[in-house]
Protein backbone atom coordinates (compact mmCIF):
# COMPACT_ATOMS: atom_id res chain seq x y z
CA UNK A 1 0.00 0.00 0.00
CA UNK A 2 2.53 2.44 0.70
CA UNK A 3 5.19 0.97 -1.62
CA UNK A 4 7.28 4.03 -3.42
CA UNK A 5 5.79 6.58 -0.36
CA UNK A 6 8.35 8.01 1.58
CA UNK A 7 7.95 7.41 5.41
CA UNK A 8 8.11 11.20 6.27
CA UNK A 9 5.15 11.42 3.95
CA UNK A 10 2.36 11.84 6.35
CA UNK A 11 -0.13 13.96 3.78
CA UNK A 12 -0.25 10.86 1.37
CA UNK A 13 0.09 8.02 3.55
CA UNK A 14 -3.24 9.50 5.67
CA UNK A 15 -4.90 9.90 2.02
CA UNK A 16 -3.85 5.87 1.48
CA UNK A 17 -5.01 5.06 5.14
CA UNK A 18 -8.40 6.85 4.38
CA UNK A 19 -10.95 4.23 2.92
CA UNK A 20 -9.65 1.90 5.86
CA UNK A 21 -10.08 4.00 8.62
CA UNK A 22 -13.38 4.66 6.90
CA UNK A 23 -14.30 0.75 6.65
CA UNK A 24 -13.33 0.61 10.18
CA UNK A 25 -15.26 3.53 11.71
CA UNK A 26 -18.37 2.02 10.14
CA UNK A 27 -17.35 -1.87 11.37
CA UNK A 28 -17.39 0.04 14.92
CA UNK A 29 -20.14 2.05 15.34
CA UNK A 30 -21.67 1.80 18.47
CA UNK A 31 -19.42 -0.54 20.17
CA UNK A 32 -19.90 -0.50 23.79
CA UNK A 33 -19.57 3.62 23.50
CA UNK A 34 -16.17 3.54 23.33
CA UNK A 35 -14.92 6.79 21.09
CA UNK A 36 -14.54 4.35 17.86
CA UNK A 37 -12.29 7.70 16.90
CA UNK A 38 -9.14 7.00 19.21
CA UNK A 39 -6.09 6.22 18.76
CA UNK A 40 -5.89 3.98 21.81
CA UNK A 41 -9.12 2.07 20.19
CA UNK A 42 -7.67 1.59 17.34
CA UNK A 43 -4.39 0.10 18.38
CA UNK A 44 -6.13 -1.95 20.85
CA UNK A 45 -8.44 -3.26 18.36
CA UNK A 46 -5.12 -4.19 16.14
CA UNK A 47 -3.44 -5.71 18.89
CA UNK A 48 -6.50 -8.20 20.02
CA UNK A 49 -7.24 -8.77 16.12
CA UNK A 50 -3.71 -9.86 15.31
CA UNK A 51 -3.61 -12.09 18.43
CA UNK A 52 -6.44 -13.50 17.39
CA UNK A 53 -4.65 -14.37 14.22
CA UNK A 54 -1.74 -15.38 15.42
CA UNK A 55 -3.91 -17.97 17.77
CA UNK A 56 -5.25 -19.52 14.87
CA UNK A 57 -2.22 -19.98 13.11
CA UNK A 58 -0.65 -22.10 15.93
CA UNK A 59 -3.41 -23.93 16.62
CA UNK A 60 -4.54 -25.11 13.58
CA UNK A 61 -1.10 -24.83 11.01
CA UNK A 62 1.82 -25.58 14.16
CA UNK A 63 2.92 -21.82 13.09
CA UNK A 64 4.26 -19.61 15.77
CA UNK A 65 3.60 -16.03 14.64
CA UNK A 66 5.15 -13.35 17.26
CA UNK A 67 5.02 -9.31 16.81
CA UNK A 68 4.31 -6.03 17.88
CA UNK A 69 2.06 -3.09 17.03
CA UNK A 70 3.45 0.01 17.63
CA UNK A 71 1.87 3.60 17.92
CA UNK A 72 4.16 5.97 16.27
CA UNK A 73 2.23 9.00 16.41
CA UNK A 74 2.10 11.92 18.63
CA UNK A 75 -0.89 10.53 21.00
CA UNK A 76 0.79 9.76 24.38
CA UNK A 77 -2.16 7.17 24.98
CA UNK A 78 -1.72 5.46 21.35
CA UNK A 79 2.15 4.65 22.50
CA UNK A 80 0.91 3.72 25.69
CA UNK A 81 -1.35 1.17 24.12
CA UNK A 82 1.43 -0.18 21.81
CA UNK A 83 2.45 -3.44 22.69
CA UNK A 84 3.39 -7.59 21.52
CA UNK A 85 1.04 -10.07 20.83
CA UNK A 86 1.66 -13.88 20.16
CA UNK A 87 0.12 -17.08 19.26
CA UNK A 88 0.52 -19.30 22.14
CA UNK A 89 1.62 -19.19 25.79
CA UNK A 90 4.98 -20.11 24.20
CA UNK A 91 5.51 -16.46 23.74
CA UNK A 92 4.49 -15.19 27.46
CA UNK A 93 6.60 -17.69 28.69
CA UNK A 94 9.58 -16.77 27.29
CA UNK A 95 9.68 -13.61 27.97
CA UNK A 96 9.08 -14.27 31.84
CA UNK A 97 11.71 -17.01 32.04
CA UNK A 98 14.50 -14.39 30.29
CA UNK A 99 12.89 -11.10 32.05
CA UNK A 100 13.02 -9.35 28.40
CA UNK A 101 12.42 -5.82 28.96
CA UNK A 102 9.24 -5.48 26.99
CA UNK A 103 8.51 -1.37 27.72
CA UNK A 104 11.96 -0.75 26.74
CA UNK A 105 12.23 -3.13 23.23
CA UNK A 106 9.08 -1.21 21.89
CA UNK A 107 10.65 2.12 23.05
CA UNK A 108 13.29 1.41 21.35
CA UNK A 109 11.61 -0.04 18.11
CA UNK A 110 9.34 3.03 18.12
CA UNK A 111 12.39 5.16 18.15
CA UNK A 112 13.89 3.46 15.26
CA UNK A 113 10.63 3.31 13.04
CA UNK A 114 9.28 7.24 13.65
Amino acid sequence: MFLGVLEKDHETRERLMAPYNEWLDEREEGSAGKDVKSVATRVQRCKDQMATMAESWSNLEDIEVVGAVMYVGNDPAGAQTSGIFGGSENVRGYIDDNHVNIRQMLSDYTTVLR
